[in-house]
């Protein structure tokens, strides 16, 4: 009979999540470029939260839309994504942010912006939970 230790499987599933985190740490470090380190820090991120995706938007000054990074989204979804229109509406919202903002049921919150599901080019299915972060480098919200 195989003895089922809970504490042995904790703490083998956060030797994992720690080697996932190395690793990314260490692709991270490999290179100068900003857009690749910000690739490589939403890619790590997705991977240690087992999230489905993740995208990263560069503001610049003026709260407008620059670039986005993002991960996991795959096709039709890239293509509509840098075309989003409602993209500055939530990008402006996210990079006003102060802390990280957690929801438990995404398409919610959009209808309370105004917005459907509908015209997020990313999956939005109700009870959908979210986290949403502002990224600050020496005090400026990127």
């Amino acid at each position: 009979m195989r003895d089922q230790n809970p504490i042995g499987s904790e703490v083998g599933g956060l030797w994992e999540r720690m080697t996932a985190l190395a690793k990314a740490s260490s692709r991270i470090n490999e290179s100068l470029e900003l857009e690749n380190v910000l690739q490589e820090v939403l890619d790590g991120a997705r991977s240690l939260t087992g999230a489905s995706y993740g995208i990263i938007a560069l503001m610049d000054e003026d709260g407008l839309l620059l670039h986005l990074l993002w991960s996991g989204i795959e096709g039709v979804a890239n293509q509509t994504l840098s075309q989003f229109q409602q993209g500055q509406t939530i990008c402006k919202y996210i990079s006003e942010l102060d802390k990280p903002l957690r929801i438990d049921d995404l398409p919610e919150h959009l209808s309370a912006m105004g917005l459907t599901a509908e015209e997020v080019p990313v999956p939005a299915y109700p009870g959908m939970p979210f986290l949403a972060a502002p990224i600050i480098q020496q005090g400026l919200s990127l």
